[in-house]
């Protein structure tokens, strides 16, 4: 039996909601979260900006920056200092974002001194969430907690933020700030939209 064109398309409106209810996996809205696409000091996506390394001075020589491999040869996004020395570096991706909305951000992470020079040493992670209007000023951020700190082994660390009002971007920052010699790194950064 042939049934009408109409009844097919009626029928498939019907059809459509059910099809779309299941909840599939979220999409990652960061581009190259597993570090995968760069060489060197370019990494696709990701930047450091200018203006911290300037700051630096004579010392931006002493800062690495790049994709790193670990002894798997799986990429990850490197920090590092050639000596002790005050440094606070990190790289950073700009999003779209919608205002009054639910995100979490999710990174591994590990980070060790290696030489503190013989003085007080720190290592602190840099790793937040920032809000931009739709002027580009500088709405607010969401650090990680505190208590949170750099281990050599990985670490799985996660922000639940929502997003201002007036958001109309985010950015995800990855770095730290030292006052010695460190090695660092970052891999698998996910932003996912909750609701």
């Amino acid at each position: 039996m042939k049934l009408p064109f109409a009844f097919i398309l009626v029928g498939s409106v019907f059809l459509t909601p059910f099809a779309s209810a299941v909840d599939g996996p979220k999409t990652n809205m960061l581009q190259n979260g597993d570090f995968s696409v760069g060489e060197g000091q370019r990494v696709y996506r990701w930047l450091v900006p200018p203006t911290p390394l300037k700051g630096h001075g004579e010392d931006a020589a002493q800062i690495g920056y790049g994709i790193v491999m670990d002894g798997a040869g799986n990429p990850g996004l490197g920090l590092s200092t050639a000596k002790p020395m005050k440094a606070h570096i990190w790289w950073q991706q700009e999003v779209t974002a919608l205002p009054a909305t639910t995100y979490q951000f999710t990174v591994r992470m590990s980070g060790e001194i290696l030489n503190d020079g013989g003085t007080r040493s720190y290592l602190v992670p840099d790793v937040l969430i920032y809000f931009l209007s739709a002027t580009g000023s500088w709405i607010g951020y969401e650090p990680l907690p505190k208590t949170v700190e750099f281990s050599k082994d990985w670490q799985t660390v996660t922000i639940k933020i929502t997003t201002p009002e007036d958001a109309v971007k985010m950015g995800v920052r990855l770095g730290m700030s030292t006052s010695s010699q460190v090695k660092v790194r970052f891999d698998d950064a996910t932003l996912v939209q909750l609701k």
